[in-house]
């Protein structure tokens, strides 16, 4: 794995997070994404707990970014690993695989990718 690398997705994944529920755990309520909207606040922006965030908007979108020139298979790696809930061995078995090896050559190879992706950027 590329320590930069994962640096970089562990905080897309917790940008990602903050963004769906605000930080507090719950996700919003469509009554209260459309009463936020009418007072003018950006409703795809949390507003609460961001003094937490270790990553601004931009660099979480340019990892975005990157992840969205993966293959499909390779951005569902992602998603289950950095985004999914459970144990590894849960996530591997999700992604329909046996060994942990099989994990760890995907994401090797996933990271070698965004390295790439985000240094041509």
């Amino acid at each position: 794995m590329i320590e930069y690398i994962e640096v970089r997705l562990q905080e897309w994944a917790h940008w990602c997070a903050v963004r769906e529920d605000s930080g507090t755990g719950y996700a919003m309520s469509v009554l209260n994404r459309m009463s936020i909207a009418r007072s003018g606040y950006d409703t795809d922006r949390s507003y609460s707990s961001t003094e937490l965030m270790t990553v601004s908007d931009e660099q979480a979108m340019e990892v975005e970014h990157a992840l969205n020139k993966l293959s499909d298979r390779h951005r569902c790696v992602v998603r289950v690993c950095y985004l999914g809930r459970g144990t590894v061995e849960q996530r591997i078995k999700q992604l329909g695989w046996q060994h942990r090896s099989s994990l760890s050559r995907a994401l090797d190879l996933i990271h070698r990718e965004l390295a790439q992706s985000l240094r041509n950027e």
